[in-house]
């Protein structure tokens, strides 16, 4: 990639000029580096890798709780098949293999995940099923696995507690992220300097050190592009700018070769050669 600092240097320094023709925009303010990071398009690439499709929570003696690990089970989604969304589906244990689900809204959203959009909008939604372990359930606008998580602690342990589960769709999933992200000046104060702080809060420290490291590095990704466009746009001009000269040459040196032959003007330093060679063959009669 090509440093801009060199190249303004090899081409002279004129700054001004280079970046009027467009081969380098001005550096970013810092505010322009923290709308960069807090972009929709950023959060969404940081948020993809987290595998929060699916939350999961666990009822407790006052309210629900998310929960992150140690599940009795996973929800396996269909990305292909409707889906629902704002919609939270009750998985009520009956017995080892067999559990009840329920559910209920209203403005339940129809959500196709190959897609990443909403074709439908439900104006309410009631059901209840038994569905066995490791079995898949389908309806018209659902299609899921409910398999026994291979990664529970005890995966013998009978389940007694209820769950909970929500799918979610990328655009909520953004959203939600940047609406908790933080992005200032690590300088407070006078706010000088490139160096950022970053922050979001979340019930799962470890999910959100994710989402962090994440979003660093679909920045990191994005200035590399950059860099590299710039670097396209730079050997470009350049080459159109040699072209150019080349060109240039060739001309004045046929224009001047004309003017010569035209003015009978003889080259300078052919006429000195020929004259001191004459000149010597006198000397040597």
């Amino acid at each position: 990639l090509l440093d801009e600092k060199k190249v303004l240097e090899e081409l002279g320094g004129n700054s001004s000029f280079i970046k009027e023709l467009g081969l380098f925009e001005q550096k970013s303010e810092l505010q322009d580096e923290i709308g960069i990071l807090t972009s929709y398009a950023l959060v969404e690439k940081a948020v993809r890798p987290l595998n929060q499709g699916v939350s999961y929570y666990k009822k407790g003696k006052v309210k629900s709780r998310q929960v992150f690990d140690n599940l009795p089970f996973l929800v396996i989604v269909d990305s292909s098949h409707y889906q629902l969304i704002n919609l939270t589906i009750k998985v009520v244990p009956v017995s080892k293999d067999f559990f009840m689900l329920e559910a209920e809204g209203e403005n339940v959203w129809v959500y196709l995940p190959s897609e990443n959009k909403v074709v439908l909008e439900l104006p309410e939604i009631n059901f209840k099923q038994k569905i066995r372990l490791n079995e898949s359930f389908q309806s018209q606008y659902l299609k899921f696995e409910l398999v026994a998580n291979p990664a529970r602690k005890d995966p013998n342990a009978p389940i007694k507690s209820e769950y909970s589960f929500a799918l979610n769709s990328f655009d909520q999933l953004t959203d939600y992220y940047r609406n908790k992200l933080v992005v200032k000046p690590y300088d407070e104060e006078t706010k000088k300097g490139k160096l950022v702080e970053i922050s979001s809060q979340g019930p799962s420290i470890e999910l959100e050190t994710r989402f962090i490291n994440q979003l660093v590095d679909a920045y990191i990704d994005y200035e590399t592009e950059k860099s590299r466009k710039d670097g396209v746009k730079i050997v470009k001009f350049l080459d159109n700018q040699m072209g150019l000269v080349a060109d240039s040459l060739t001309r004045v040196e046929y224009s001047l070769s004309y003017f010569r032959e035209s003015r009978n003007i003889a080259d300078l330093a052919t006429a000195s050669k020929k004259l001191t060679e004459e000149l010597l063959e006198l000397e040597r009669e």
